[in-house]
């Protein structure tokens, strides 16, 4: 009896580790790259001059914008995603931010986002847009001033969350949901002229999607030409090539890295799962990735706390910061938490967007004399600043990243 009960429990922890192991395997590869950088939370604060040399204030004015959640520059003209009280979702600003017109709305009709608008990339003249709950796909022309193109993704891709463009015609979707019967990938590369899926990476975890679905519209980018991948939970940034997936940076495993088994542990939804890394030692809700020349930022959550990765290829260093010492704008201390919102990153301008309440704290904050002298030394923002109220559109911060 002592013996079948031995070989019962030997059976039961073998089955037990290969259904773990068959859980775990090809959703999180480990990734092998020249470039290795560590992840590892601390108190300090980040000196802003050490990564910034330079800034442009822009407000946006004419119409109104209930956020600000993304920023592009094409030629002289500002192209911002925000949603506007006629239900529009782009607008084009002139690099004064005088508002010129809307080009994207949301509704049913040819021209219109459907739903929602997910994601929004520039590539060359034309702004391509990941739209109606990540089921269709539209391009408008920034010559031409109209949408040229608009095309259903297929089934196996919905609902894409992310894109970028890899070549005319060629597209490569992120998606975090499952969809279908059979197996899923988190990434497709389309070739919408064929109109047929010409690779899959990445094995989609459909146990997983219930808790893991954050619903990114920032992991796929552009950087020197290139193209990138990165999630909240790979160990590490991809390149992506047409046919091939490589190492970009490697992510060094340490104590602050969460164990494939507890990733992929069942928790019963979203809020549970939060609920569980809120409570835990481990790196989560990793993102807002944005890679210039030079440095790498990222932010991310250890346990209930925000801090802000930054990592520098020139160096081959990196350092996790939780507060913001901003001796570059607004001469203060501010937690990450509280810091401004980047909204994107354009060769080596990270755009950030500057909301009244904040900047009115931060005012609040300064005694007569430092007023007096802030005001001299940022006369612009302190102009700025004099007549915006609660009802103002959020300041595009436009800070030039060192060399």
């Amino acid at each position: 009896m002592r013996k079948h009960t031995y070989y019962l429990i030997l059976a039961c922890l073998i089955l037990s580790l290969i259904s773990c192991t068959d859980k775990r395997t090809g959703y999180r590869n480990d990734i092998q790259s020249d470039c290795v950088m560590e992840i590892t939370p601390s108190d300090d604060a980040l000196r802003l001059s050490e990564i910034i040399d330079d800034y442009q204030l822009i407000l946006p004015e004419g119409i109104l914008l209930a956020s600000i959640d993304k920023v592009l520059i094409w030629d002289s003209t500002l192209i911002v995603k925000g949603l506007s009280p006629d239900n529009g979702y782009v607008h084009l600003f002139d690099r004064n931010g005088k508002f010129i017109k809307t080009i994207l709305k949301g509704g049913q009709g040819p021209k219109e986002a459907g739903m929602n608008l997910s994601a929004m990339k520039l590539n060359g003249d034309n702004l391509y847009f990941l739209i109606n709950g990540g089921m269709e796909m539209m391009c408008y022309s920034l010559k031409e001033g109209q949408i040229t193109d608009r095309f259903r993704l297929p089934e196996e891709i919905f609902a894409a969350c992310d894109f970028e463009v890899l070549d005319t015609g060629l597209y490569i979707f992120y998606k975090d949901m499952t969809r279908i019967g059979g197996k899923e990938y988190k990434l497709y590369v389309y070739d919408k002229t064929k109109e047929q899926i010409e690779k899959r990476w990445i094995a989609l975890n459909k146990e997983s999607t219930s808790y893991l679905s954050f619903g990114q519209s920032d992991c796929l980018y552009k950087h020197g030409g290139k193209c990138y991948f990165h999630e909240v939970f790979q160990k590490g940034i991809y390149e992506v090539g047409t046919d091939s997936l490589q190492g970009h940076v490697t992510f060094k495993a340490n104590k602050y890295t969460m164990p494939d088994n507890v990733l992929y542990d069942s928790y019963p939804s979203l809020v549970d799962f939060v609920i569980f890394c809120q409570g835990a030692s481990y790196v989560w809700a990793y993102r807002s990735l944005r890679e210039g020349s030079r440095f790498i930022t990222a932010t991310y959550q250890v346990g209930k706390d925000y801090y802000w990765h930054v990592m520098d290829k020139k160096e081959q260093l990196s350092h996790s910061y939780a507060r913001i010492e901003d001796d570059v704008l607004l001469e203060a201390e501010i937690s990450l938490k509280d810091y401004m919102f980047q909204t994107n990153i354009q060769e080596d301008m990270r755009i950030f967007s500057l909301p009244y309440d904040l900047l009115d704290g931060v005012m609040q904050k300064k005694d007569s004399g430092q007023l007096v002298a802030f005001a001299h030394k940022n006369p612009k923002l302190m102009n700025i600043y004099q007549h915006m109220n609660e009802d103002s559109n959020e300041i595009i911060v436009m800070f030039h990243e060192k060399r």
